[in-house]
């Protein structure tokens, strides 16, 4: 469950003009206590941060 958790965030920045330049995710316990992702803007990103946030909190929850 987890791992697909993961797997929908990358792959929601995939599908933005964003290129990964870094992932790091510390389990602990069975589950993932913090996820750290770097990525590069490739072209105009045609949403504010704040809205990119909300994107990835809904995935999350």
């Amino acid at each position: 469950m987890q791992k697909s958790f993961v797997t929908k965030i990358i792959s929601e920045i995939e599908n933005r003009p964003l290129s990964i330049t870094n992932i790091n995710v510390m389990p602990f316990d069975g589950i993932i206590s913090e996820i750290n992702i770097g990525a590069q803007i490739e072209a105009d990103l045609n949403m504010s941060e704040q809205d990119f946030v909300t994107l990835l909190h809904s995935i999350i929850q």
